[in-house]
């Protein structure tokens, strides 16, 4: 007697069209394996990786998605660091929320690290640096600063 699947309809051999779509979703979302087999009801990501294993061009294909995907997350750091919130005050001055800033800088430290382990060639940071110092983060320091300085008061 032989086991019934949980998903049925879920192809478990391999096709290059299948293997076009799992790569065409990588390349164009953030998310994770787990996240797009749940999301697109593709097959379980143990029957990719075993696809991976088995077919060269697959895996290639897979590969450069990951890379192409890479890209897609430096560009999510860009925007979220472009997205930080701000609120007036009671003086109405323009103020940057700072616990929204650190929860920003880490969602882009997240996003970093994922870009960096996907394609290190352009992301792998060479260079220990603190966080307020990197330059993904400098853009929403400045800001900051800026509105700061805009808003002091001589007393």
């Amino acid at each position: 007697m032989t086991k019934k699947r949980d998903k049925p309809g879920q192809p478990t051999k391999y096709t290059p069209e299948m293997g076009q779509k799992i790569c065409d979703l990588i390349s164009t979302h953030p998310h994770g394996l787990p996240t797009l087999v749940k999301m697109f009801n593709l097959p379980d990501r143990t029957c990719i990786y075993n696809w991976m294993n088995k077919n060269v061009e697959f895996f290639d294909s897979y590969m450069r998605a990951k890379e192409k995907q890479a890209h897609l997350l430096a560009d999510e750091v860009l925007q979220v660091a472009n997205d930080v919130p701000t609120y007036e005050d009671k003086e109405g001055n323009e103020r940057i929320d700072n616990g929204m800033l650190g929860r920003a800088k880490l969602q882009m430290d997240a996003l970093r690290w994922s870009a960096a382990v996907l394609a290190p060639k352009f992301y792998k940071d060479n260079k220990q640096a603190e966080t307020t110092n990197s330059e993904i983060h400098t853009d929403a320091i400045k800001r900051k600063q800026e509105l700061d300085e805009k808003n002091k008061k001589e007393f």
